[in-house]
């Protein structure tokens, strides 16, 4: 709780969830977080199934912008996906819950510890003894532009095991069912490589078409 009430006081962008103020009595800590009226994208895409390739570009806009916010103030969220993007009264994106986010205390200091949401799980979390960085954000953009395009995550399994597996070898598809163009797809491809390093960074992802 800490954690999370220190990372949201030094954050400062449109696209970052903002913390009204927070308190405690004998038992519990309370964070007061502003109101997101259309609750969240998950809920957003269960009502739509899918979305257009405009809106998704809009979102992924204003993702980017607030995981700059983020990455800038030197913390790894590690939890994006699509219950932790929240939307305003006038649909905008706002980057949420910051439960499993970490500082990062150095440059090139690596994270070990295990976290995330098997869907949208980076595979150097799952197979690299080196650890992890920001690079485990810009994997989970990738995975929500597939999400919100063909509406379901594109490691998707039976169980977390099978889908953990798949992440691990890359094993995705694009549907033939879902009318995609060529440039998004790129766009998703070029984002979701097994090397971190080989990930583009976050201006590279503003400027794709």
């Amino acid at each position: 709780i800490e954690n999370e009430i220190s990372i949201l006081i030094d954050m400062d962008s449109s696209h970052v969830a903002r913390m009204e103020r927070y308190f405690e009595d004998e038992d519990n800590v309370y964070i007061i977080l502003e109101l997101w009226q259309n609750k969240s994208m998950i809920e957003l895409l269960k009502i739509r199934q899918k979305l257009t390739e405009e809106e998704v570009k809009c979102y992924i806009s204003q993702l980017v912008k607030g995981l700059q916010c983020i990455h800038q103030n030197k913390v790894i969220h590690r939890d994006l996906k699509l219950g932790n993007l929240f939307l305003t009264e006038k649909m905008e994106l706002k980057i949420g819950d910051f439960g499993l986010s970490e500082w990062v205390a150095f440059e090139g200091e690596m994270k070990k510890s295990m976290s995330g949401t098997p869907n949208y799980i980076a595979p150097e979390i799952l197979m690299s003894k080196d650890g992890h960085s920001y690079e485990v954000d810009v994997w989970a953009i990738g995975v929500i532009t597939y999400t919100l395009l063909y509406g379901r995550p594109p490691f998707q399994s039976k169980n977390s095991k099978q889908t953990c597996s798949k992440i691990k070898r890359l094993d995705y598809s694009f549907p033939t069912d879902t009318r995609v163009s060529q440039i998004a797809k790129d766009f998703i491809s070029w984002i979701l490589v097994l090397d971190p390093k080989d990930r583009p960074k976050l201006n590279q992802i503003m400027q794709h078409k």
